[in-house]
C-alpha cells in the first residue's frame, strides 16, 4: 500500500465552539462520502454514531467513535473502494477529526494499493480530495497559523517587507510557499496563480506578484537576484528559508521552462501536486490536538482496563467485558504495527523516489538543452542585463528610455563616481521613473487624473520627494542646481533608496520639463549633502 496524498489543518472555533465545529467537519465528511454514492445512485445509512457500512461489493466504510471525557473527542474514518477505472487498484482514505482542549483538527490520508499481481502501470490521477475544498471554503482552516485559501496571495510593492518578514522567513513555516510572478513585458504569469492554489491547497501556501515592480521589490528584500523571482519564474521556498539560504535548495523554474514543459503534456502544476504530496506522505504526523485526543482514549481506556481487572480480581462480574476489552486492544495493536511497517516501506519508497527524481531532473534539463528550440528574445535582454558598475546601467537607461528621459553629463558624472553595489536597482528606479513620466504625458493628454507622483512610485516601490527642506536648499542648495537649457536650475524633485552608506544608497535628481513633457535627469549616484549627511 502506498500512500500518495496527506494533509491536516486546526479549524479555528471561537471560544466555546469547539463542539459546534467538530459537527460541522463531521457532517462535512459524512456528506463527502454520501455524495460519491450519491452519483453513482446508490444509497446507504453512513454510520454516524460509529459503525461499519458496506455501500456496495468491495465497498466499506468505517467510523471509529470515541469520546473519553466531556470535552475530547476522536473520530476516524476508513473507507475503502475500487478504484473507478481499474478495479485491481483500491483506494483507502482516513479521515482523523479531533477535538480537544477546545481545539478542533482533521486530517486526510489517502494510500493506494493494487489488488492483485500484475505488472503494468498504475493510471491514476492525483487531486485535492473534495472534502479539502468544502471545509476550507466553510471553516477558518489554518496551518502554523497561516489561514488556508484556494486563491493566490496577491503581492503588491508595498506587501513585499511584510510577506518576506512574516512568511517567507518565518521560523515558525510548516507549508512551502510557491511564488508566481508575472512577465515584465506582457505582465501574465505563466501559470494560473489561482488555479495552483486550488491544486496544492493544504499541501502549500500560494503568492503571486501583482506586476514587475513587486517583483523588483521582491529582489530588493531578499538582497539578492539569486533569491528572488521575477519575469515569469515561479519558485518554491521551502520551510526554513532564510536571506542566507542557498539558492539551489529552493527550486526556481524560468518562464520559458514552464511553457516548454507545459507544451509537452507536463504542466508544472502536476509536478508541484505530484511532489508535494509525496513530501506531505512522508512528513505527515498527527498534530497537536489529534496526539491529545488519542493520549485521552489512551488514559480512559487504560483506566477502564484496570476498573475490569480489579472487578475481576475480586470475583465479581467483568470477565466477558474484561476479554473483549483485551481483544479489541489486539486488533488496534496489529493495525498499528501494519501502520508502522508502511511508514517505513513509505520511507524506503520516498528515499527511492528522490534518487530517480535527481536522475530524471538532471536528464530532463540535458534533453531540453537539446530539444528545446532556442527564439531570439529580444525583449529579454533587459530583464536579464547585468551590470558591473552604475554607469553602465545608466548609460543602459539613457538608450531605452530616451523618449521620456534626458540624461545630462552630470548624470553621467555623478554614476561613474557612485560606489552602489546593486546597479540593476538604479536600473529600475529609472523605469519607475520612464513609466511615471509616460502616465504624466497621457494624464496631461486626456485631462484626466494621474493623481500624485509620490503615489505613483510608491505602487513600483520607490520612495519619491517632490522638494528638498527649505534648510537644505539655504545651506546645501548649490548641490542640487545643475544646467538646462542655458539656465542653472533646481532638481530637487528625487528619489532616494537605501540609507546611510553610499555602497547601499543612491539618489536620482530630477527637473520636469513641462514645456517639452519630460523628465530631465541631473544626477544618478550618491546622496547629496542635506542636514541629515
Amino acid at each position: 500500500m502506498r500512500t500518495v496524498y496527506a494533509t491536516q489543518f486546526e479549524i479555528e472555533a471561537p471560544e466555546n465552539s469547539a463542539g459546534d465545529y467538530w459537527d460541522r467537519v463531521c457532517g462535512s465528511t459524512s456528506g463527502w462520502v454520501e455524495l460519491y454514492y450519491g452519483r453513482k445512485q446508490i444509497a446507504f445509512d453512513y454510520p454516524t454514531l460509529g459503525g461499519v457500512a458496506r455501500p456496495a461489493d468491495d465497498h466499506v466504510v468505517e467510523v471509529d467513535l470515541q469520546q473519553p471525557d466531556e470535552s475530547t473527542r476522536l473520530c476516524t474514518v476508513d473507507w475503502s473502494h475500487p478504484d473507478d477505472g481499474d478495479s485491481t487498484l483500491r483506494w483507502q482514505v482516513q479521515v482523523t477529526i479531533a477535538q480537544a482542549s477546545g481545539r478542533v483538527e482533521c486530517a486526510i490520508v489517502i494510500r493506494v494499493s493494487s489488488s492483485s499481481f500484475s505488472i503494468i502501470p498504475a493510471r491514476f490521477t492525483l487531486r485535492r480530495p473534495g472534502l479539502v475544498r468544502t471545509l476550507i471554503e466553510s471553516l477558518p482552516c489554518k496551518n502554523a497559523s497561516v489561514r488556508l485559501q484556494r486563491t493566490a496571495r496577491e503581492l503588491s510593492v508595498g506587501d513585499l517587507r511584510e510577506f518576506v518578514s512574516l512568511s517567507l522567513a518565518n521560523p515558525q513555516r510548516a507549508l512551502p510557499v510557491v511564488v508566481v510572478s508575472k512577465d515584465v513585458f506582457s505582465e501574465k504569469p505563466a501559470v494560473d496563480p489561482d488555479d495552483l492554489a486550488d491544486r496544492l491547497v493544504g499541501l502549500a501556501e500560494v503568492a503571486v506578484t501583482a506586476d514587475k515592480w513587486a517583483g523588483f521589490q521582491l529582489t530588493d528584500e531578499l538582497g539578492t537576484k539569486s533569491l528572488s523571482c521575477y519575469d515569469g519564474a515561479v519558485r518554491l521556498y521551502w520551510p526554513g528559508f532564510s536571506v542566507y539560504a542557498q539558492p539551489a535548495n529552493h527550486p526556481l523554474w524560468l518562464k520559458g521552462q514552464i511553457e516548454w514543459h507545459e507544451s509537452n503534456g507536463r504542466p508544472l502544476s502536476d509536478f508541484l501536486m505530484k511532489m508535494l504530496a509525496g513530501i506531505a506522505s512522508f512528513r505527515h504526523t498527527d498534530g497537536k490536538t489529534i496526539r491529545a485526543a488519542r493520549e485521552a482514549v489512551r488514559r480512559e481506556r487504560a483506566k477502564h482496563l484496570e476498573d475490569l481487572r480489579a472487578k475481576v480480581a475480586k470475583g465479581g462480574e467483568g470477565q466477558a467485558e474484561l476479554e473483549s476489552l483485551i481483544n479489541d486492544l489486539w486488533t488496534e495493536n496489529d493495525k498499528l504495527k501494519k501502520e508502522r511497517d508502511e511508514a517505513f516501506a513509505r520511507r524506503d519508497e520516498v528515499e527511492r523516489d528522490l534518487q530517480a527524481a535527481k536522475a530524471n531532473l538532471e536528464t530532463m534539463y540535458q534533453y531540453q538543452s537539446e530539444a528545446e528550440p532556442t527564439k531570439a528574445t529580444p525583449q529579454a535582454a533587459p530583464a536579464e542585463a547585468v551590470f558591473s558598475n552604475v554607469l553602465e546601467a545608466t548609460r543602459a537607461a539613457a538608450d531605452e528610455f530616451c523618449e521620456n528621459l534626458l540624461f545630462l553629463d552630470s548624470a553621467f558624472d555623478a554614476a561613474k563616481d557612485s560606489p552602489f553595489q546593486r546597479p540593476e536597482r538604479v536600473k529600475e528606479a529609472l523605469q519607475a521613473i520612464d513609466e511615471v513620466c509616460r502616465e504624466w504625458r497621457t494624464s496631461l493628454e486626456s485631462g484626466v487624473s494621474m493623481g500624485t507622483w509620490e503615489s505613483a512610485f510608491e505602487r513600483r516601490g520607490f520612495d519619491y520627494k517632490n522638494e528638498i527642506s527649505q534648510t537644505t536648499r539655504t545651506k546645501f542648495g548649490h548641490e542640487y542646481m545643475f544646467m538646462y537649457k542655458g539656465k542653472k536650475r533646481l532638481f530637487e524633485k528625487h528619489i532616494t533608496d537605501g540609507a546611510k552608506q553610499a555602497q547601499k544608497c543612491f539618489s536620482i535628481h530630477m527637473y520636469r520639463d513641462e514645456d517639452e513633457r519630460r523628465v530631465v535627469i541631473g544626477h544618478v549616484g550618491r546622496h547629496l549633502t542635506n542636514t541629515k549627511t
